[in-house]
């Protein structure tokens, strides 16, 4: 009988090389099919090298950690400081009166009593009129968040924000103003007659502001801008805030 391939058995000795070739690939070929090759597992020295990068993670984590408690530690004792010098009769809270005196507004004029009522008035949780350690942290904190803010629009660094300044600090605040209304500010908060604001009664500004924006938010009602009040609706949002 005639075999297929020709003779002297070469159909199965080219059988026999092509399943050896197909042993020698990364995967297998069965019979037309192919099976893949099993995933490289990690050797003993990559998960050393895993375990000790995860260990110098945590360790610098912890590191970070202590420092950014010793800073912290650092800043309440400066400040703790700054309390007792301020605290003139040691009293245990810092008054109206020995806060205006310590603090300053970079003019060489004294702050603003008012901005320094409204100060006292948003930290004082137990209405002593005045402000113990705890709360003189958190009014600390306050009026360095409003001097970076305010150092960003004095260009020149005069202590002083014209009106172009001032718009463009309370649009980055969401206010949507006209420049006449901004004119208005400023001759209503400008304390020296320099047609300019300090960073006193920039605070001062802010602070209204907002109360008003919140007083004006609770009538209106349906959000469109609009609101309709007595007149005496009217005298009560004013005393509320004046």
């Amino acid at each position: 009988r005639e075999r297929v391939g020709g003779g002297g058995g070469g159909g199965e000795v080219a059988h026999a090389q092509a399943r050896r070739l197909a042993k020698r690939s990364v995967g297998s070929w069965r019979f037309g099919s192919w099976r893949r090759a099993e995933p490289l597992r990690p050797s003993l020295s990559s998960r050393c090298c895993q375990v000790m990068a995860y260990q110098q993670h945590q360790y610098r984590q912890q590191q970070q950690q202590q420092q950014q408690q010793h800073n912290g530690l650092q800043d309440q004792g400066f400040l703790w400081a700054v309390f007792q010098r301020v605290d003139r009769d040691r009293s245990g809270v810092i008054s109206e009166n020995e806060l205006q005196q310590a603090l300053s507004n970079g003019t060489w004029t004294p702050f603003n009593p008012k901005t320094v009522k409204s100060l006292i008035g948003m930290f004082d949780r137990n209405n002593r009129g005045g402000v113990d350690f705890n709360e003189f942290l958190g009014l600390w904190k306050y009026i360095n968040d409003w001097q970076n803010i305010f150092r960003n629009y004095d260009r020149d660094n005069s202590g002083f924000i014209d009106k172009n300044e001032l718009k463009q600090a309370l649009t980055s605040f969401g206010y949507r103003l006209s420049d006449q209304f901004y004119g208005i500010l400023v001759s209503k908060f400008d304390r020296q007659g320099r047609g300019q604001i300090a960073f006193d009664d920039f605070i001062q500004c802010c602070i209204v502001l907002q109360r008003l924006t919140d007083v004006f938010r609770r009538y209106d009602t349906d959000q469109d801008g609009w609101i309709q009040v007595s007149y005496e609706q009217y005298l009560t949002m004013v005393f509320n805030i004046v």
